[in-house]
């Protein structure tokens, strides 16, 4: 295919709104937050009808360029190709792409209105309370996780903003009255081991109303937590590291 028909397959599905799949030969220049290079080599151009972008090589998952929904998209024939300039004013920054021989160019009008439903870890609710303890509580330092006490292990072992310590136990599901009544068990076998009386924090997505009632009367916190938004905490703790 030509550069000329290639760029008016990707004009015609810019202005209605398709997503364009372009598969050639392509370098890219990236500068904003940092910036990268991208040598010539053949790729798979995706542009979303929210207009964000993704250049994926031929073998992995993830792109190895890629501009978030609701950029700024130029493109024309120059001397070096077909150049497509892709920009954002917050952050200010552009990728530059520049297509030298095309394979092949289409668009297509996409429709997904299917429910997306995350089925995470408890390992995954820990992971995004240790990367971001004020989920928490504001102020909360981790200072151990996994803590041994007699034959269990505590998830986290923390210390909150006035200097006590606190104690985390996460669930995945529905906090019962049992989860309840081992926090309390943990809280015990701390004190004994470090002579502090600990906090009491049960994580979970939601808790029963035995389990609430039995909180209140045992000084049991609870803080509502979900898989899907430790889900969305590492998902965009791994986009922020691209760039670190």
């Amino acid at each position: 295919m030509d550069l000329a028909e290639a760029l008016e397959k990707i004009m015609s599905g810019l202005s209605s709104g398709r997503t364009i799949i372009v598969v050639g030969s392509m370098h890219a220049h990236y500068a904003g937050r940092s910036t990268s290079w991208l040598a010539e080599g053949d790729r798979l151009l995706i542009i979303k009808s929210d207009k964000s972008i993704l250049i994926h090589r031929p073998t992995g998952y993830e792109p190895v360029n890629w501009q978030p929904p609701g950029v700024v998209i130029n493109a024309q024939i120059t001397e070096e190709g077909l150049v497509l300039e892709c920009s954002r004013k917050s952050p200010p920054e552009i990728l530059r792409i520049v297509i030298t021989e095309v394979y092949s160019a289409e668009s297509y009008r996409l429709v997904d209105n299917g429910e997306f439903i995350i089925h995470a870890r408890e390992e995954d609710m820990k992971a995004a309370i240790i990367n971001s303890p004020d989920i928490v509580e504001p102020g909360l330092r981790i200072v151990e996780t996994e803590r041994r006490i007699g034959d269990e292990y505590i998830d986290i072992l923390a210390v909150d903003s006035s200097g006590q310590i606190v104690i985390i136990e996460i669930k995945r599901k529905r906090a019962t009255r049992r989860d309840v009544e081992q926090i309390v068990d943990y809280a015990t076998q701390v004190e004994k081991e470090l002579g502090r009386k600990p906090r009491k924090i049960l994580v979970a997505p939601s808790i029963s109303k035995e389990a609430a009632s039995l909180s209140m009367v045992l000084r049991v916190e609870y803080k509502c937590f979900s898989p899907r938004l430790a889900y969305e905490i590492l998902s965009k703790k791994k986009g922020l590291d691209r760039f670190l």
